[in-house]
């Protein structure tokens, strides 16, 4: 992931330039999510991931961006995970939780620290198996 997409004013591009240098030198994953509407958990739309998160996933995390939840990581759909996540939002707590995921025939658990964010918006930080406080499944 060489460029950065983030949907954000113009007036703020240098200091988000500024900021990813630094968030994609993280020994870890970093999501960070909008949610547009507090009434649909499905609504989170994910407006940034460093560098990390690519590696870590494997995954083309960079044609994700700007996306809702569920489109960008449809196997989340059977799992608590978007309301949790909207919860973080709407409630200003952080989480720990642990989320098994597969997609394109792999299947690895990450742990994972949700935490609240200004302007409705939510960081998710991941490590692959990690251990966790709470597991989130299917269901």
């Amino acid at each position: 992931m060489d460029s950065v997409q983030i949907y954000s004013l113009p007036e703020f591009g240098p200091i988000i330039g500024v900021l990813d240098a630094v968030l994609s030198e993280l020994n870890v994953g970093l999501f960070i999510y909008y949610l547009e509407d507090p009434d649909d958990e499905t609504s989170l739309k994910l407006v940034y991931a460093n560098r990390e998160a690519a590696r870590s996933t494997e995954l083309n995390v960079e044609s994700r961006i700007g996306k809702r939840i569920l489109d960008a990581f449809p196997p989340l759909r059977d799992t608590e995970v978007p309301r949790i996540f909207a919860d973080v939002v709407k409630n200003q707590e952080s989480r720990r939780i642990e989320v098994p995921y597969a997609e394109e025939g792999e299947s690895v658990d990450y742990s994972v620290r949700a935490f609240p964010m200004p302007a409705s918006c939510m960081g998710v930080l991941f490590e692959r198996q990690g251990q966790s406080e709470e597991h989130v499944g299917p269901g």
